[in-house]
């Protein structure tokens, strides 16, 4: 039997060659976009790109804030994204007036409905403002209204009256008028009055098509901004200046022609 050792020069980074750094730091840039890319990447990622949004919409704490304690933005959320393809990114909400002041607001529309889809696309609604509301004038009186019998047959009439008179006096014993009549049998209905709707004036005017699509499009570049922001966290995330901060503050160590010793 016999043993082989194999002993391996170590270096730090430091004391690597020019070339043997620069291989190095490539290595280092790809783990960091492959295999080592985490969940704390993703969240990166996703706090760049709310942040970016808030920035494109005028979002007031925008400014009150880094991205890295940045709330968020009120009344909206960030349901997915891919940095795969172009502008993937899905966000869901409702914007206005208050959580983005910079969107070309016009009289007529009261906000924007966001509406994610399947992770990676966003929908844009633009909602007018509610139509004036008609009412009815309810301190009306109702009206008292009693059922009227229509029929060529005189004996059906007469048949019927007889019957209800005599319904009408043993359910009403010592009360009833001795002129009962027939339209006094029959108890008056109370319907609600015919109504005829006052409508407010509409105040806003009518929305063009060109104001809407207008708004539409100032959202759309907005979240562009935002995705784009993910999209520059990311590079950044996996760039060489981030590489070689990494290897600084980890101490990576490494064989002589760059690549990692683990």
């Amino acid at each position: 039997m016999r043993t082989d050792v194999i002993s391996t020069d170590v270096f730090t980074f430091a004391e690597l060659s020019p070339v043997a750094q620069e291989r190095a730091v490539e290595i280092v840039r790809e783990k960091l976009g492959g295999v080592w890319w985490d969940q704390h990447d993703n969240d990166s990622v996703a706090a760049a790109m709310l942040y970016g949004l808030a920035g494109a919409l005028g979002t007031p704490s925008h400014g009150d804030h880094c991205e890295d304690d940045f709330p968020g933005i009120d009344g909206v959320r960030l349901d997915g994204w891919s940095l795969d393809r172009g502008q993937c990114i899905a966000v869901s909400g409702h914007l206005d007036r208050g959580n983005a002041p910079v969107l070309p607001w016009v009289n007529g529309i009261s906000h924007v409905t966001l509406t994610g889809r399947r992770s990676d696309y966003t929908l844009v609604w633009v909602e007018d403002d509610d139509e004036p509301v008609c009412t009815c004038d309810e301190t009306r009186p109702p009206v008292r209204s009693v059922a009227q019998w229509r029929t060529r047959r005189p004996d059906v009439v007469r048949r019927t009256v007889l019957l209800m008179v005599a319904a009408a006096a043993e359910a009403n014993a010592g009360n009833r008028h001795p002129d009962l009549r027939f339209g006094n049998i029959l108890e008056p209905q109370e319907t609600a009055p015919p109504c005829t709707p006052t409508c407010p004036t509409r105040t806003s005017p009518r929305v063009t098509a060109e104001q809407r699509s207008d708004l539409e499009q100032a959202v759309r570049d907005a979240i562009s901004t935002a995705w784009t922001a993910g999209r520059d966290e990311m590079e950044y995330r996996t760039g060489e200046e981030y590489a070689r901060d990494y290897v600084a503050q980890n101490d990576r160590e490494f064989t002589a022609d760059g690549d990692i010793y683990d």
